[in-house]
């Protein structure tokens, strides 16, 4: 028998596979990114289908099988999307959740740090009124810095720690401009 592990998730993206089954990309606060199938979510009246969302956080519980996870049942707990496709800070949280599965090297790979950086995004989006372009900036700033392409060192590293409302509350534009340019390095440097 296969043990059936908890853990919340944000779903990356999905895919459909085969006549009813999906397959779907998940960054878990217990296990990092996990890489799922689905059986029968797309047939009319499945449990899953309403539950498991593109970009929505989920509690989900996740049974190891010999090659591949199997998503067997999930909670929707957030979509910061729904009913707000519109807002600003929409596409700036979907261009992290790609950016989480572009750097992020591998299934496995626990990071809780990124896990309530995620969250923090994700919750910030309702009812925020900040700037979109220091939104986008400082999330995939601290996307970056928390998966290790910059350095923890330099001048902005006390944002690393920061909580993310109160980080984005204090950038100015020469700093948001000095976060681009070590953003646009780190991915030149990677060839990613």
């Amino acid at each position: 028998m296969h043990t059936i592990h908890h853990t919340k998730a944000v779903i990356l993206r999905s895919i459909s596979s085969g006549e009813a089954n999906k397959r779907v990309w998940l960054f878990t606060e217990g296990f990092g990114l996990v890489v799922a199938t689905m059986q029968g979510v797309r047939k009319h009246g499945a449990k899953l289908q309403s539950q498991v969302v593109d970009y929505s956080i989920i509690s989900a519980d996740l049974v190891k099988g010999r090659d591949v996870w199997r998503l067997i049942s999930a909670t929707l707990i957030h979509n910061p999307l729904t009913g707000n496709i519109r807002n600003p800070l929409a596409r700036p949280y979907v261009r992290v959740l790609s950016a989480i599965e572009r750097f992020l090297a591998g299934e496995g790979e626990q990071n809780h740090e990124l896990w309530n950086h995620i969250e923090a995004c994700a919750l910030s989006i309702e009812g925020n009124s900040c700037d979109a372009k220091s939104f986008d900036t400082l999330a995939i700033w601290k996307t970056l810095a928390h998966l290790g392409y910059i350095s923890d060192t330099g001048e902005n590293s006390s944002l690393i720690q920061t909580p993310f409302v109160t980080a984005l509350q204090s950038i100015t534009l020469p700093l948001t401009k000095k976060m681009i340019k070590e953003v646009n390095d780190a991915i030149a440097e990677t060839h990613l």
